[in-house]
């Protein structure tokens, strides 16, 4: 997956949004989401990706339609979640490179950034095009452009740049 996003960064937007128009007709293929939907049970545990925590998200079915199945992520939520968002296969869904950017970062994910040569430590709570949503100490929200944000393994304990 990582080699095929890395061989359209340098498309235009016109070129991108062709592919996805083609792409959108492959996800509609009835013989596929037929093929998917023999394999689904309810009360099958599954992951979904979910494109605003750019990350999977484990859920329960507890209904199959033609091209969607409805599950319970929590104890108390559902969702409506179409076909071609399963991860049936358990593919990787990380995408690497070295810069942090939206399609690395994860909501969850323990970052940090430079703010008046201070460092600060915080975790993602919700992906915006040109800005990450942090919580530092538990209790200061902040926005971070991308560009500012390294990834650290533990911000609370050992302040250490994950490379």
């Amino acid at each position: 997956m990582n080699e095929i996003i890395n061989q359209h960064r340098e498309l235009s937007l016109f070129e991108l949004h062709r592919i996805r128009s083609a792409l959108s007709d492959f996800l509609d293929d009835s013989v596929k989401n037929a093929a998917i939907k023999k394999f689904l049970r309810v009360g099958q545990e599954i992951n979904y990706f979910c494109d605003d925590a750019n990350d999977l998200i484990t859920g329960t079915i507890i209904d199959i339609r033609r091209t969607t199945v409805k599950m319970q992520i929590k104890d108390w939520q559902t969702i409506v979640v179409p076909f071609c968002m399963l991860n049936l296969d358990d593919i990787d869904t990380d995408i690497k490179h070295d810069n942090v950017d939206k399609t690395t970062l994860k909501v969850r994910d323990r970052v940090g950034f430079v703010k008046d040569g201070i460092e600060l430590y915080g975790v993602v709570t919700k992906l915006s095009t040109k800005t990450a949503s942090l919580l530092v100490n538990a209790r200061q929200k902040w926005r971070v452009s991308y560009k500012l944000l390294f990834y650290v393994i533990d911000g609370h304990k050992r302040h250490l740049r994950l490379v």
